[in-house]
């Protein structure tokens, strides 16, 4: 995976699904069957069990068809990229949008598990004012 990943998502086809309890990111995910890739691959790569032993999190969840870009990928890159979508903290449009300077760096699972080196792993979310919510690597 390149360092220098500089992509920006907005989250028109994200859908941002945090947790604040326990809970089966797995179980959760199945009841969708548009996620059903992801769900696997959340398996197959053993972050869910990752993501289910934190308190609070949000998921950054990519749908089948925006996942099919990367669900090739080798094993160990696979689990990088997935680990980028999954956040420390609860965030929603409502928490968002009223960030101070409409703007904050976030901690994913990919730094916060010893996969990444420097700033990589960390995400930078924006409100875009204009209904939009931009997010990319601080990197």
């Amino acid at each position: 995976m390149a360092s220098k990943f500089r992509t920006v998502f907005f989250l028109l086809p994200f859908l941002l699904f945090p947790a604040a309890t326990a809970f089966n990111i797995t179980s959760i995910l199945g009841q969708f069957s548009d996620f059903s890739n992801l769900n696997n691959l959340l398996t197959q790569t053993q972050l869910a069990s990752q993501i289910n032993s934190r308190q609070t999190v949000t998921v950054l969840v990519v749908n089948n068809a925006a996942l099919s870009s990367v669900s090739n990928l080798r094993t160990d890159v696979l689990k990088k990229v997935l680990a980028l979508h999954v956040v420390f903290d609860y965030f929603d449009r409502d928490k968002i949008t009223k960030l101070s300077n409409r703007s904050a760096i976030l901690t994913t699972l990919f730094q916060a598990c010893g996969l990444a080196t420097g700033q990589n792993g960390f995400l930078n979310v924006t409100d875009m004012g204009n209904g939009q919510i931009a997010l990319g690597s601080l990197t």
